[in-house]
C-alpha cells in the first residue's frame, strides 16, 4: 500500500494531535507530501520538525469551521505540491460545517490488529502496537484503520437485505460481532460479495 502513496499529496485536518498526527507521520513515512492542518500552529510546527522532511511537509493554521481557511489550505497545498490527492477529514468539528457524522462503535479497535491476526500488545507508552505476527505499528493508526473499516462495513450492511447480510456473515463470521470487526474483516467482506 505504501508504494501507492509515493509522491501523492495529502491534507490532514486535526493533525495537531492523536490520530491526525499519526496519519500525517505515516503518510510522510510512506514518501507522501503531508499537509498538516489544525488551529494550533506551535503543535503543527513541532510535529513537522519531528517528521523531519521539510520539503515534504507543509503546516497551515486552519479552522475548518471557517470556509476561507479551508480554501486557503487547499490553495497553499496546490501552490506547494501541485495538487491534492488525498483529504483526511480528522478534525473534530466537521458537523458544524454540515458534514454528516456517523457514530462507530470503537470498542476493541485499539486492542485488535487491523490485519486480522488477533489481539495486539502495546508498549509502556501505549503508542506502539505489536501484532501476533510481530509487525509493529503506531497504535492509533491501527485503531483508525479498524474504525474506518467499521464505518464502511456498516454502510454496506445498510444497503443490502438482511438475508444477504446473513449469508455474508456465514462466509465472514467476524461480521456478526461489531466489536471484533477490523480492516481485515472489510477486505474479507469485499472478497465474499
Amino acid at each position: 500500500m505504501t508504494e501507492q502513496l509515493v509522491g501523492k499529496t495529502a491534507i490532514v485536518t486535526g493533525a495537531s494531535s492523536g490520530i491526525g498526527t499519526a496519519i500525517a507521520k505515516e503518510l510522510a513515512g510512506a514518501c507522501a507530501n503531508a499537509v498538516l492542518a489544525a488551529r494550533n500552529e506551535e503543535k503543527l510546527a513541532a510535529i513537522a520538525a519531528d517528521i523531519g522532511q521539510e520539503e515534504k511537509t507543509l503546516c497551515v493554521k486552519t479552522d475548518i469551521t471557517k470556509q476561507k481557511e479551508v480554501d486557503t489550505v487547499a490553495e497553499r497545498t496546490k501552490e506547494a505540491f501541485g495538487s491534492v490527492d488525498i483529504y483526511v477529514n480528522n478534525a473534530g468539528k466537521m458537523h458544524y460545517v454540515g458534514m454528516r457524522i456517523s457514530r462507530i462503535n470503537a470498542r476493541n479497535t485499539s486492542a485488535l490488529a487491523f490485519d486480522g491476526s488477533g489481539k495486539l500488545t502495546r508498549n509502556n507508552k501505549k503508542d506502539l502496537a505489536t501484532f501476533t505476527t510481530e509487525k509493529v505499528y503506531h497504535a492509533d493508526l491501527s485503531a483508525s484503520y479498524n474504525i474506518g473499516a467499521r464505518y464502511f462495513i456498516r454502510g454496506i450492511q445498510k444497503c443490502i437485505s438482511e438475508k444477504k447480510w446473513l449469508a455474508l456473515q456465514a462466509k465472514v463470521p467476524e461480521l456478526s460481532k461489531r466489536t471484533q470487526q477490523t480492516l481485515s474483516s472489510l477486505i474479507a467482506l469485499h472478497l465474499a460479495q
